[in-house]
């Protein structure tokens, strides 16, 4: 017997397996606009219920994220409390070459924050000393091994 979570999405409450709501809460954890993709999930959902009281199981979950085209593997992968750090680019999670997703794995913040100093640096700079700063960058930090 596998045990049963109850959840909110959105406005609806749902009953889901435990290793369902796992999945589920990671990969909405690795999510920029999280408040607004919850509905979204919400009615994907519901969309393939056979009925209220049946719980929605890891495989209707995946399913459900696939079709909003959310991937669970997205964002920084957890990192073993044991293993250390290693300043590289990834291989997955780059929007040019991989420095800020790489700097913010290794400090363990959003690559978001530093996707932003970079471009007002890049902007306040008359654009390039930071322009020179990631190409320093990008070719100093290795990159990670698939």
């Amino acid at each position: 017997m596998k045990k049963v979570v109850t959840t909110r999405l959105g406005d609806k409450v749902f009953q889901m397996e435990e290793d369902a709501y796992d999945y589920l809460r990671g990969a909405l954890e690795k999510q920029w606009k999280r408040q607004e993709l919850e509905p979204l999930v919400a009615r994907e959902l519901e969309r393939g219920r056979a009925s209220e009281d049946q719980p929605i199981t890891l495989e209707r979950t995946r399913e459900a994220l696939a079709a909003l085209g959310i991937s669970a593997a997205a964002g920084n992968p957890p990192r073993r409390p044991d293993a250390p750090r290693r300043l590289c680019r990834p291989a997955n999670d780059r929007k040019i070459g991989g420095v800020c997703a790489g700097l913010a794995r290794y400090f363990d913040v959003d690559p978001v924050l530093f996707r932003v100093l970079f471009l007002v640096g890049w902007l306040c700079t008359l654009m390039v000393p930071g322009l020179f700063l990631y190409i320093i960058l990008c070719i100093a930090m290795p990159r990670e091994q698939e």
